[in-house]
């Protein structure tokens, strides 16, 4: 900055802002984030007016930080997609990935949904539909490195193999045709979605929930929560929705533990902690996904036994017996059992 100044040069102005942007947001606290954004703020608005796609000395991680925190702030926010969208750049692990230009979106949770430069791709006619069916097959194959021939198993099953192949060839050219050659990469015979152009709900979803859950480090519970609501943001619903393709099940069973696994960890963290009413609107959820889930029942019923909410908690576990009588025809466990007995205990009158 100080030689920017020597010399009058915008660009190593926007060089050293962004750099210094990015130094203060990393401090910590909100006086340094305030400042931070103050000092983002400025780069970008110099870099915008010069229209600056490059810095002295690139440093992509630093600037896709930057862009970042501009994203969530609502700071220079068209310019902020420029920089991203015309440099590659990725995303930080903590940033809000939906804000982010990628080139190519992918939804699945709930739904399926193809974006391309800020909008929806209509897959309308059978050639397209079959372009989208390849696309759900290959991200429910995990998107990378998939072979050719458990694509065709997939999508053509019982065809003859150079049939298959012959198809296969087609509806790859019309995929590309929809979601750009770039987007879809094929070598040695497998087929990945570009991570530089794609971003995949899935993708997003599968490395926050693996980073917390396999962590070395105890997590306090707000980043637990914190790391929750990211994941919450994004699973909307079953992978794929409704879709009943065999080749979506295994991905839809393994996305759906990772998910009941994230809440009974967040629960758990916020309860340890007494962050009660936190926890049981976790539990909530964990029912929500699974209702024949029976320990998230039993979290709830915890929850509210410490709080000595007992008529509540026995409406939980009157709804946990209702749903097992009706479902699987069976009775709650032994735990829940106590749990109800416990819950249905006289307390001690509390003194005026």
């Amino acid at each position: 900055l100080k030689v920017a100044r020597q010399l009058d040069s915008p660009i190593m102005a926007f060089s050293g802002l962004l750099l210094q942007a990015d130094l203060e947001l990393a401090g910590g606290g909100a006086a340094a984030e305030e400042q931070g954004l103050k000092t983002l703020a400025g780069a970008l608005s110099l870099g915008r007016a010069h229209g600056y796609r490059n810095t002295v000395v690139w440093y992509p991680a630093a600037v896709a930080r930057c862009c970042a925190h501009a994203l969530a702030h609502d700071i220079e926010t068209d310019y902020a997609k420029f920089l991203g969208r015309e440099r590659g750049l990725r995303p930080p692990a903590d940033s809000n990935l939906d804000a982010w230009p990628w080139a190519v979106r992918i939804h699945t949770f709930g739904r399926f949904e193809l974006v391309r430069e800020g909008k929806a791709v209509r897959f309308e006619g059978r050639t397209q539909k079959r372009a989208l069916d390849l696309l759900r097959a290959l991200v429910a194959f995990g998107g990378r490195g998939v072979s050719e021939q458990r694509l065709c198993d997939a999508l053509w099953p019982g065809a003859e193999a150079d049939h298959a192949r012959v198809s296969l060839k087609t509806t790859l050219h019309r995929l590309r045709a929809l979601v750009g050659h770039e987007s879809i990469v094929l070598r040695e015979s497998k087929l990945s979605l570009d991570p530089e152009a794609c971003g995949v709900d899935v993708w997003d979803f599968e490395r926050i929930a693996n980073g917390m859950l396999e962590s070395r480090v105890e997590l306090p519970a707000a980043e637990r929560a914190r790391l929750g609501e990211r994941l919450y943001g994004l699973y909307r619903g079953p992978f794929l929705g409704d879709d009943g393709d065999a080749y979506a099940l295994p991905m839809r069973e393994r996305l759906r533990s990772a998910w009941m696994r994230a809440i009974a960890f967040v629960a758990a963290g916020l309860r340890r902690e007494g962050a009660s009413d936190e926890a049981l609107a976790w539990y909530e959820r964990g029912v929500a996904v699974e209702p024949l889930a029976e320990p998230f029942y039993q979290g709830a019923m915890r929850v509210l036994l410490a709080q000595q909410r007992s008529a509540e908690g026995l409406a939980v576990y009157r709804r946990l017996r209702a749903t097992l009588a009706s479902q699987l025809q069976i009775a709650p466990s032994p735990e829940s059992e106590a749990l109800a007995t416990a819950l249905r205990a006289p307390r001690p009158a509390r003194l005026a």
